[in-house]
């Protein structure tokens, strides 16, 4: 797994991930009103407004995860549904922890 800062054309791909992986995982357990804020529109506009801290992981040059940090703290982590069950998750963890270290 390859990492590297996020570029302005990752956008929609990063968003998508995003309003996918939130709804999996998250529409469940909130208000059906939480969930209806949550149109892809608005992952769009939240993936531009975070694109700066955002590092994207590839594997063989797909979109596999991304990241974001916010400040000292981990804000966003996502593995796309097709590198689930990989050792993707473990591999952008490690990218992260040593993002983070001596924050």
């Amino acid at each position: 797994m390859k990492f590297r800062k996020a570029e302005p054309e990752d956008c929609a791909a990063i968003a998508e991930m995003w309003h996918l992986g939130w709804h999996a995982g998250h529409a469940e357990h909130v208000s059906a009103q939480l969930v209806a804020t949550r149109t892809r529109a608005e992952f769009d506009d939240r993936t531009q407004a975070h694109l700066e801290r955002t590092v994207v992981g590839e594997i063989d040059g797909h979109l596999a995860g991304f990241y974001m940090l916010k400040d000292d703290e981990l804000y966003q982590f996502y593995i796309g549904a097709a590198f689930r069950g990989t050792d993707a998750a473990t591999l952008q963890m490690t990218q992260v922890e040593q993002a983070l270290a001596g924050r």
